[in-house]
């Protein structure tokens, strides 16, 4: 999904009822722009260069403010 796509999804996630659940997985916004790869060069070939696996990376802190609304 886009980021524009993440980012309407947990709008949308935001007004259903507070039972409501959402699983999802992210990567890093420094390891997608290789500022930081932690180690894994090799995954980081595989899954953005060759597979193009992610489109954009999410700052771990911004996740509090993107999942905030939910709660």
């Amino acid at each position: 999904m886009t980021e524009a796509g993440i980012r309407a999804t947990l709008d949308f996630m935001a007004k259903v009822s507070p039972r409501s659940l959402l699983a999802f997985s992210y990567s890093c916004k420094e390891f997608v722009e290789e500022s930081a790869l932690y180690g894994h060069r090799y995954h980081y070939k595989r899954m953005f260069l060759r597979d193009k696996s992610w489109l954009f990376g999410m700052d771990p802190e911004d996740m509090d403010v993107a999942t905030s609304k939910m709660t």
